[in-house]
C-alpha cells in the first residue's frame, strides 16, 4: 500500500491525498503503473488547484504561474460563464507581462474555442481578433510555436485558408518539434485538406507527446476528425467516446461521433451485400 499526499508548501494546505495498492516489484520498473496512477492523479489535481484559486480570489492577488494553468483548464470547461471569465485571465496576464507571447498565443486559442462552441455573433470579427492576438505574439517571439500553432488553427476554422493554416502548424512544428498542439493542429489541417494518413500521424503523435493535457478531450476530439479523414471509424468512434467522457459539452466531438457511427453502418451494410447468401440447396 501506498499513500501518497499533494500538499501546498506555502501554506501545508492537503490539495490531494490517497492510497494506492499495488506490487512492490512495480515501483522498481521504468513504467510504474503506480507511478503513473499518481502522477495523472497529481497532474490533474494542480489544475484543480489553480481553478479554484482563480475562482475564490481577485486577479491581482494571484501569481502569473496560477493564472496561467487555471485559465488553460478552465477555458475548456463547459460553463459559458467561467470560459468568458477566462479572457478576463489572460487580459490580466497580458497586462502583467507585455513582452510575453504565450498569454496573447492562449487569448487566440479563446477566440477559436467561442467560435467552434456556438458562442460567437460574429465570426469574421473574431478571427480578426484572434489574428490580433497572435500577430502581436509573434511581434514578440516570431518562433513560438504556440502562437504559431494558433494562428494556423484561426487560418484553417475560422478563415478556411487551409494552405497559409498548414504554412504555420509546420512553422510551429519545425520550430518545436516536441510541441503537442501544433502536431494537434497540423493534423486537423491535413484532415481538412483530405490527407487521411497524415492526419492521423499528426494527431496520434500529439497525443503521445502529452498524455496527461488538460485539455486531453480536445486532442481526442481532433484525432476523431483525422481518423475519420483516414476511414478509420472504430478508431474515430473509440476516440470521440472518450473524449465525452471528458467533455460530453463539445459539438465537433458529437458531430465526429455520428459519422464514425453512420460510416460503420454503411460499411457493414455493405459488406453484408456483399457476402453470399445462402439457399436451401446450398445448405442440403
Amino acid at each position: 500500500m501506498v499513500t501518497a499526499e499533494l500538499s501546498e508548501a506555502r501554506n501545508n494546505q492537503v490539495v490531494w491525498t490517497d492510497r494506492l495498492t499495488g506490487e512492490i516489484g512495480d515501483l522498481l520498473r521504468p513504467e510504474s503503473e503506480l507511478a503513473e496512477r499518481i502522477s495523472q492523479t497529481v497532474h490533474f489535481a494542480v489544475f484543480d488547484a489553480e481553478v479554484q484559486h482563480i475562482l475564490t480570489q481577485p486577479l491581482p492577488t494571484l501569481e502569473s504561474y496560477s493564472l496561467l494553468l487555471g485559465s488553460i483548464k478552465l477555458m475548456h470547461r463547459s460553463s459559458k460563464e467561467e470560459f468568458l471569465q477566462t479572457r478576463r485571465i489572460l487580459e490580466e496576464l497580458i497586462n502583467r507581462h507585455g513582452r510575453i507571447a504565450a498569454p496573447r498565443a492562449w487569448l487566440g486559442n479563446w477566440y477559436i474555442l467561442h467560435v467552434t462552441r456556438g458562442w460567437s455573433e460574429d465570426r469574421k470579427r473574431e478571427a480578426a481578433e484572434a489574428l490580433s492576438t497572435t500577430h502581436a505574439a509573434l511581434d514578440r517571439d516570431p518562433s513560438d510555436a504556440l502562437a504559431l500553432a494558433t494562428e494556423g488553427f484561426v487560418y484553417c476554422h475560422l478563415l478556411k485558408d487551409l494552405d497559409t493554416a498548414r504554412k504555420r502548424c509546420n512553422e510551429a512544428v519545425d520550430a518545436n518539434p516536441s510541441h503537442a498542439l501544433g502536431w494537434l493542429y497540423l493534423g486537423t489541417v491535413n484532415a481538412f485538406k483530405g490527407e487521411g494518413r497524415a492526419a492521423v500521424e499528426a494527431t496520434r503523435r500529439a497525443i503521445e507527446l502529452s498524455p496527461l493535457d488538460p485539455m486531453r478531450y480536445y486532442f481526442e476530439s481532433l484525432g476523431a476528425t483525422a481518423e475519420l479523414s483516414a476511414r478509420q471509424y472504430e478508431n474515430a468512434e473509440r476516440l470521440a467516446r472518450s473524449s465525452l467522457v471528458l467533455n460530453r459539452m463539445h459539438p465537433s466531438t458529437w458531430r465526429a461521433l455520428t459519422i464514425a457511427l453512420v460510416s460503420l453502418r454503411t460499411v457493414w451494410m455493405r459488406r453484408a451485400r456483399r457476402s453470399p447468401r445462402c439457399d436451401s440447396s446450398s445448405r442440403n
